[in-house]
């Protein structure tokens, strides 16, 4: 007869709650009727070790922050890396100034156009 750290052990890897707590002829009760409830006929100890877990991928989440932002779309526009964007802390600002100050295009064309011939008149 197993002695109760085997029993224990099986318990384990059957996934019996509460089997720590369990006296000898209590965990041999809920392995027997665990085995009696289990339809396959997979066996109670396994020989051979489990293929191991298949990592999950996670998925990236989005960052909201304009910093973020300015980096991937920097380095995308100059062909550098993430890591050399980051180093461009000057450019930021006129970057982020740039996209708060952005207008509609028809009124920017309008702008543009007089400024044009403001400085064609000069």
């Amino acid at each position: 007869m197993p002695s109760s750290k085997e029993l224990r052990d099986i318990a384990k890897d059957l996934k019996i709650r509460g089997y720590s707590k369990m006296n000898k002829s209590a965990l041999t009760e809920a392995i027997e009727e665990r085995a009696r409830s289990t339809k396959d006929t997979t066996p109670l100890v396994e020989d051979s070790p489990s293929p191991p877990p298949v990592p999950s991928k996670k998925v990236a989440r989005q960052s909201k922050s304009p910093w973020v932002e300015f980096c991937k779309e920097y380095s995308q526009l100059n062909g550098c890396s993430y890591k050399e964007a980051m180093g461009q802390k000057e450019k930021y600002s006129a970057w982020k100034e740039s996209r708060a100050t952005t207008k509609p295009a028809a009124s920017l064309d309008v702008e543009e156009s007089q400024e044009s011939e403001e400085t064609s008149d000069e």
